[in-house]
């Protein structure tokens, strides 16, 4: 629980309070609403990310000191992603690549050394959490191609204003044939369909990535097919629902 509401809130929050000139640009995403807009005591909003930060680390207390160690990392690189003077965001491509080393990376680590050391995780888990690391800094990448217009308004450095548009779309259709290589032999045949029609979204993305709207009502049409795959991943895929499922006498067939 600590790695979902209290850890997103502090790295989002500290996010909001570092882009107010970009979000008062930002029409489409942000509705050019900031954070002044939102909170009128930022002082108490702050004193709220303390305790989010402190609630998120505390948890791990009663697990490894690895486990400790790699929340925390989640936490720092949070922070240094938006505040200055690392600010990670304005130097890509690290600005994509922090975001995936936290959603999934360090997130893995986490959770795998609640119950072994870091060294005793096989190598096999290692590439499939940099695989799906990939997915998510690409996705970060899609969505700072769709921010273009803010961000170079607002003279920020980021991987679309510095690679362009073209790299980002591109990055994403490279990340779902990297994870289908890397997940195929695992996965069902829902798997290939869900790849295949993701990579035609991102594809007709390439012919109108100088459309805004069309590339955020791209990223729209891909949730529902992302959403489909963990379910399906879940019924069909998931050894701990097979036993669960198991349990109260139900049976699953693909």
């Amino acid at each position: 629980m600590a790695l979902t509401f209290p850890l997103a809130f502090f790295i989002n929050g500290v996010n909001d309070i570092y882009d107010v000139e970009t979000d008062e640009l930002d029409s489409l995403r942000k509705e050019g609403e900031t954070i002044h807009d939102r909170f009128d005591d930022l002082q108490r909003y702050k004193v709220a990310l303390v305790a989010a930060a402190a609630v998120t680390l505390a948890t791990t207390l009663m697990f490894t000191v690895w486990n400790t160690v790699f929340v925390a990392g989640m936490l720092a690189v949070g922070y240094v992603y938006s505040a200055p003077p690392v600010r990670l965001k304005e130097r890509p491509p690290l600005d994509s690549v922090s975001n995936g080393v936290i959603a999934v990376l360090l997130a893995f680590y986490a959770g795998a050394s609640t119950f072994a050391a870091p060294t005793e995780i096989p190598l096999r888990h290692l590439l499939e959490a940099s695989a799906l690391t990939l997915a998510i800094a690409a996705g970060h990448a899609y969505y700072a191609a769709i921010d273009y217009e803010p961000d170079s308004q607002a003279g920020l450095t980021t991987v679309a204003t510095v690679y362009g548009k073209g790299f980002c779309v591109a990055s994403a259709i490279a990340a779902v044939a990297v994870n289908y290589l890397v997940f195929r032999s695992q996965l069902g045949l829902y798997f290939d369909v869900v790849c295949i029609y993701m990579t035609l979204v991102l594809a007709s993305v390439l012919l109108y990535r100088d459309d805004a709207e069309y590339m955020l009502r791209a990223a729209h049409a891909i949730y529902p097919a992302f959403v489909v795959a963990v379910v399906l991943f879940v019924v069909f895929d998931s050894p701990g629902l097979h036993v669960a499922v198991e349990q109260i006498g139900v049976e699953v067939e693909l």
